[in-house]
């Protein structure tokens, strides 16, 4: 069914798929809309094949600070700098050029 709607729909002169130097907030909305419908569909989809089977609690918090022993901080801090080393070797790249 979907092959045949973008076989038929793709046939079709719309303005919908030519090019625009400008913002089509219709199809920005039309984009915006079909990635949320799309994301929450699956998320639902996956949700019943995997956890259909399994009994449903409410959302915990468990502190596992004695488990981790800090490390989890560790490595957000590790990442961060990378970040910053990244950002910075960017912004002197586009300073030189």
């Amino acid at each position: 069914m979907f092959l045949y709607f973008s076989i038929g729909y793709s046939q079709q002169k719309s303005s919908f798929w030519i090019k625009s130097d400008t913002l089509n907030k219709s199809r920005r909305n039309a984009l915006i809309i079909s990635e949320t419908a799309l994301a929450v569909t699956t998320l639902l989809a996956l949700d019943q094949l995997w956890y259909s089977d399994y009994p449903r609690s409410n959302f915990q918090l468990v502190n596992d600070n004695n488990q981790w022993k800090q490390m989890d901080k560790v490595s957000h801090i590790i990442l961060e700098k990378l970040e910053w080393i990244c950002w910075i070797d960017l912004v002197s790249v586009k300073k030189i050029n």
